[in-house]
C-alpha cells in the first residue's frame, strides 16, 4: 500500500486528511469512487490514481485491476445482456467482482458513450470502480449521465458510491470542493434517498466535515461496526496527515 501520492495531496491542501481517510477505507471495501469537477482531466486522474495506490487490491493470482478502454470489450462482465451490453464477445471471460477493480479514467469525455454507460451499469454486479468524469458539480455529472447520449437509469446512478468534486478555478483550483455519498436503492429497502454531503470547502482555508452524520452508513458500507470504522478512520487519518 502506498499512501505517498495521497499524503502529498493532503499536504498540498488538495483535500483534508479526514476525507482522504474515508476515501481509502471505502475504496478498501470496494465502494465505487468517482472524481469529477472543474479541474483539468489530468488533475482528476491524478487524484483517482492516488486513491487507487493507497488502496491496492489484495495480492493474489486472482486479483486484477481492469483499465477500461475507449471502446471496452467487456469480456470480464457477467451477463452483459442483463445490463444492456451487446458488444460482441462481452462476457467471454467473466470475472468475480471480489477480485476485480475497474479503473475508468474519462467517463463521458474520453470513453465512448456506450462504454461509459455500461461501466456505470456494471456496478449492479458489485464491481468496485475508481473513475473520473467531467462535471462542475455532482448535479451536472448526474445530468450528463442521464442525458440523451447515455440515458443511464436512475437506479444505476445511485450506485456510483462516493463522488468527489475537484475545483478548477478561483479559490478552489485543484482543491476538493465537496464530497457526496450516493445511496443505492438496494441498501435502502428500494427507496431513493438524496446523496449525503460528507465534506465541503469552507472558503477560508479548510473543510466543513459532515461525514459524522453518515458514520453508521459509512461503517456499514465498509462492512464494519461503527466503533471499528471510527478506530480505523482515526488511524488512517494520522497516517495520511504525516508529512
Amino acid at each position: 500500500m502506498s499512501h505517498e501520492a495521497l499524503r502529498a495531496s493532503v499536504a498540498a491542501g488538495e483535500l483534508s486528511a479526514t476525507l482522504a481517510a474515508h476515501l481509502t477505507l471505502l475504496a478498501d471495501a470496494g465502494v465505487p469512487i468517482v472524481v469529477t469537477g472543474g479541474a483539468a482531466a489530468d488533475r482528476r486522474d491524478a487524484l483517482a490514481e492516488a486513491i487507487a495506490a493507497a488502496s491496492p487490491l489484495p495480492a493474489g493470482a486472482e486479483s486484477a485491476e481492469i483499465k477500461i478502454a475507449t471502446e471496452e470489450a467487456f469480456v470480464w462482465l457477467t451477463d452483459p445482456a442483463g445490463v444492456g451490453c451487446l458488444v460482441a464477445g462481452a462476457g467471454g471471460a467473466p470475472r468475480s467482482p471480489r477480485s476485480t477493480r475497474l479503473i475508468a479514467h474519462g467517463l463521458i469525455e474520453r470513453l465512448s458513450a456506450a462504454t461509459s454507460k455500461t461501466v456505470v451499469r456494471s456496478l449492479v454486479r458489485g464491481f468496485p470502480l475508481i473513475a473520473t468524469a467531467p462535471g462542475h458539480d455532482l448535479a451536472q455529472l448526474l445530468d450528463l449521465l442521464r442525458g440523451a447520449n447515455l440515458r443511464v437509469p436512475e437506479d444505476d446512478l445511485h450506485r456510483l458510491g462516493l463522488v468527489v468534486v475537484l475545483g478548477g478555478n478561483g479559490g478552489t483550483a485543484n482543491r476538493v470542493e465537496s464530497a457526496h455519498l450516493l445511496r443505492a436503492p438496494a441498501l435502502d429497502g428500494g427507496a431513493r434517498r438524496p446523496p449525503a454531503l460528507l465534506a465541503t470547502w469552507d472558503g477560508t482555508g479548510g473543510w466543513d466535515d459532515f461525514a459524522w452524520a453518515a458514520l453508521p452508513e459509512l461503517a456499514a458500507r465498509a462492512g464494519e461496526t461503527q466503533a471499528a470504522y471510527s478506530s480505523q478512520l482515526a488511524a488512517r487519518e494520522r497516517e495520511l496527515a504525516t508529512p
